[in-house]
């Protein structure tokens, strides 16, 4: 997060663009992957705008499912694998 307000602070034009990802996980878990996906927008958003960002410069936005292969070749669920999908990427764009 410091890295970010050091970035955008430089740059008081810049947009700031957060892309949450989740993972496709067990069918039965989407809602709360997508509450968790959710929560997580929110709490990167408060902090940038706790330590001076203003609120207009940033864009949340949903990455829906992140593109790592979930399961192995017989079908069987990667925990590691699935963990990349869950993501934030911040894109700082002047």
């Amino acid at each position: 997060i410091s890295e970010i307000v050091d970035v955008a602070s430089g740059h008081p034009n810049a947009t700031i663009t957060v892309t949450a990802y989740m993972s496709r996980g067990n069918c039965a878990r989407q809602d709360v992957d997508q509450v968790l996906l959710d929560s997580r927008l929110s709490a990167i958003n408060s902090l940038l705008v706790a330590r001076g960002i203003d609120p207009a410069r940033i864009t949340l936005t949903s990455g829906g499912f992140g593109d790592a292969p979930e399961c192995d070749a017989w079908g069987n669920y990667i925990e590691t694998e699935a963990a990349k999908n869950r993501r934030v990427d911040v894109n700082v764009k002047n």
